[in-house]
């Protein structure tokens, strides 16, 4: 069996428990979204300095999204640089 024949049943599933479960599907996306940003949780002495500091490393992550969000609503020119440039300088740091 190819990867594009198994990509292609296992697809269909997926789809289908998408379309029942779409308030569940975006809470787990929405958890992998924030583990991907904020990496996963660590064991530390004090646990509200771990907190804290993976929380300033995701505070930049979330308002840099919420600006070019921002910027696409409001058609900002050069709003495609700053897509183009978030996407690659995540891509290219992972």
């Amino acid at each position: 069996m190819s990867e594009a024949v198994f990509a292609t049943e296992q697809s269909r599933p997926a789809k289908h428990w998408i379309a029942e479960n779409h308030r569940q599907f975006a809470i787990v996306t929405l958890r992998r979204f924030v583990l991907f940003w904020n990496g996963l949780a660590r064991l530390s002495m004090i646990q509200a300095r771990e907190q804290f500091k993976n929380s300033l490393f995701l505070a930049p992550s979330r308002l840099s999204i919420a600006e070019l969000l921002w910027a696409m609503e409001n058609r900002i020119p050069g709003v495609f640089l700053f897509r183009s440039l978030r996407f690659f300088i995540r891509w290219f740091t992972m």
